[in-house]
């Protein structure tokens, strides 16, 4: 917990968690543009 009373370590705490929800968010993008691309593919 000390790295929270560290204002240096919090504001990296936040950025950390805001580059994996950016990083999530594109494979997420990735895996809705697939499924698309397939269901396309199996319509045809």
């Amino acid at each position: 917990m000390s790295k929270f009373k560290d204002p240096q370590g919090m504001k990296d705490a936040i950025y950390n968690f805001a580059d994996d929800i950016d990083r999530a968010a594109e494979i997420g993008k990735k895996i809705v543009l697939n499924k698309k691309y397939n269901a396309i593919h199996n319509i045809i």
